[in-house]
């Protein structure tokens, strides 16, 4: 398998830059430094986050007479299919360290995301199933299928002839979807696995860490720069000072990391085959997806999972979900401006002199609110 190629413009509902921001309640991104409930930094994942599992449906596009796709009708096919998403659960769920020495910087055992192979479809269609970007895959099903993009959706199209191996409808889609351009045999479902957990990637909000990638923004000055990744001193190789902007790493599929004539990382963004990696920024990338983006409605969280505990004043101006049970400790007053949803089995609990205000608008914006103190 050779280089994970860039998306080029495979299609991004938000344009260019992830950091064409909302404001208000639509935002699903820090508006700057200052928003700080928003930053990445304030979903980094630790002991008390529980697991969050995204479904997917996975799409196997024919030709029309049946033929041209690996991945075959069979049972045999399908369980290949499953342990390409044990090993892409194994990434996720057991991060190593990087192969940059970064002084300070936080390791994060585990990213707390899974994904569950919901159902698998297969289509008998040539002209869709050459195809290499996002669009025509969701026109296609909104019209004839609509029901299946209530789960992510994952293409496996057949087309060869793109510059890239995988497209992904990057961060906040309405319908969130990969598709993969290149046939993975079953002998290489782990790189495979590692080719999904980048594309995903894509789908959490990171963007590529080498030269291909035109988004340096992403990566730069302003609201939040990934120095957990770039470092914040100038690297020996790059006439570029952090974080006003960095020197975008080497890539390759067989690009060794752990050799120093090259500036190729193991980071899961990086282009490598060994791409294993994620920064506590990028955790907090991911957390801060599942939480507050699109992905919001589409994936669920553990049965039991630990309790989430308010300490200090905190306002919520943000349309979020909550995956486990909220507990205002005494004392502290949770304010919550926008819609927050929460899983089947969360509550939202008051400990005594703990406050939870509501804060509601009518029609007309007026604002009104509900104080509800526990004595």
């Amino acid at each position: 398998m050779s280089q994970l190629k860039s998306q080029g413009d495979c299609y991004r509902e938000r344009g260019g830059s992830i950091y064409d921001v909302d404001t208000g309640c639509l935002r699903v991104l820090p508006t700057d430094i200052y928003d700080t409930a928003l930053l990445a930094l304030s979903f980094v994942p630790g002991e008390n986050t529980p697991i969050i599992t995204l479904p997917v449906n996975i799409h196997i596009w024919r030709k029309d007479d049946g033929t041209g796709n690996w991945w075959q009708d069979t049972p045999a096919f399908r369980d290949s299919l499953q342990v390409a998403f044990d090993y892409l659960n194994f990434i996720y769920a057991h991060n190593v360290p990087y192969s940059l020495d970064i002084p300070n910087t936080q390791f994060i055992e585990d990213t707390k995301v899974r994904f569950l192979i919901d159902t698998v479809y297969y289509y008998n269609h040539t002209a869709m199933a050459y195809q290499n970007k996002i669009r025509p895959f969701v026109e296609y099903l909104l019209q004839n299928h609509p029901e299946r993009l209530k789960k992510f959706a994952y293409h496996l199209s057949i087309d060869t002839t793109a510059f890239w191996h995988g497209c992904s409808s990057g961060y906040d889609s309405t319908y969130p979807s990969i598709v993969s351009t290149r046939q993975q045999r079953p002998q290489h479902l782990y790189s495979f696995a590692l080719h999904m957990a980048h594309e995903f990637g894509h789908n959490f909000g990171l963007e590529h860490t080498y030269v291909q990638d035109p988004l340096e923004v992403n990566h730069t000055g302003g609201t939040e720069f990934l120095w957990d990744v770039f470092g914040r001193e100038q690297q020996p190789w790059c006439q570029h000072m952090p974080p006003e902007r960095v020197c975008l790493h080497d890539a390759g599929w067989d690009c060794d990391p752990f050799d120093s004539t090259n500036t190729c990382t193991n980071n899961i963004m990086g282009g490598t085959a060994y791409s294993r990696h994620f920064s506590a920024l990028q955790c907090g990338r991911i957390q801060r997806a599942l939480q507050v983006s699109s992905l919001r409605h589409f994936a669920y969280g553990e049965e039991n999972p630990p309790d989430l505990h308010i300490t200090r004043n905190q306002l919520v101006d943000y349309s979020r979900r909550y995956y486990q049970n909220v507990i205002v400790d005494s004392g502290v007053t949770l304010t919550i401006s926008c819609q927050v949803e929460m899983s089947p089995n969360a509550r939202l609990i008051v400990r005594p002199a703990g406050v939870y205000l509501l804060r509601v608008t009518d029609r007309e914006g007026k604002e009104y609110g509900r104080k509800v103190t526990i004595q």
